[in-house]
């Protein structure tokens, strides 16, 4: 072989090394890239997922005070605060006589 052959023999090989070294980067970089994109849609859906549960959270808690605050300002007309506070009161008073009824309960058992 003549020493033109050899250069070119050795330039061939290592056009050919930096050409499959730089498809192997790219292959590498694209690999990493699909792992990066992966991990930010992992990282959006559960950030997405607490904020719907926080909103859902936030609109329960709203719909309770608006259902209070509806409650009270209802209770302040006296035609509709005279009919709450008897509902209330049946409602203690039966509140009170299932307590009597529980603290009768173990001597009814012992009894029986």
């Amino acid at each position: 072989m003549t020493r033109s052959q050899l250069f070119i023999d050795a330039a061939f090989l290592l056009i050919l090394s930096v050409g499959v070294h730089y498809s192997m980067n790219v292959h590498h970089q694209l690999q990493m890239s699909e792992q990066r994109n992966n991990i930010n849609e992992d990282q959006i859906q559960d950030i997405m997922g607490q904020l719907l549960e926080s909103l859902s959270e936030d609109n329960l808690e709203l719909a309770k005070n608006q259902g209070h605050t509806q409650g009270l300002l209802t209770i302040n007309e006296p035609a509709e605060k005279k009919a709450y506070m008897e509902i209330w009161h049946a409602g203690y008073y039966n509140g009170i006589e299932q307590e009597k009824n529980h603290e009768d309960l173990p001597e009814r058992l012992v009894a029986e």
